[in-house]
């Protein structure tokens, strides 16, 4: 049996898609921290293993400024947007 792969997500979105991705992955859930601090706490705890984001591009502007993603995590091989464009991304 292989291990699941680490996925951040990062809206709470569509129930069922969440439950899927549970079993699927081993989700994180950005929108349960609180506040900027324990959402980077997040990151640098999963940085060295997650390697997947879904996300619906509406997060909050001051984490996303503070840290950019793809900096955070060196082992990112997809982000999976949910939507229009990719403002949120970090291009």
């Amino acid at each position: 049996m292989t291990e699941k792969t680490d996925l951040l997500i990062t809206n709470n979105w569509h129930p069922a898609m969440i439950e899927k991705l549970d079993q699927l992955y081993r989700t994180h859930k950005l929108w349960e921290t609180g506040g900027v601090n324990a959402q980077m706490q997040l990151l640098v705890k999963i940085a060295v293993r997650c390697e997947a984001i879904a996300t619906q591009g509406f997060i909050n502007d001051d984490f996303r400024k503070a840290i950019p993603f793809m900096d955070a995590l060196p082992r990112l091989k997809i982000i999976a947007n949910f939507g229009v464009g990719y403002d949120t991304i970090d291009a």
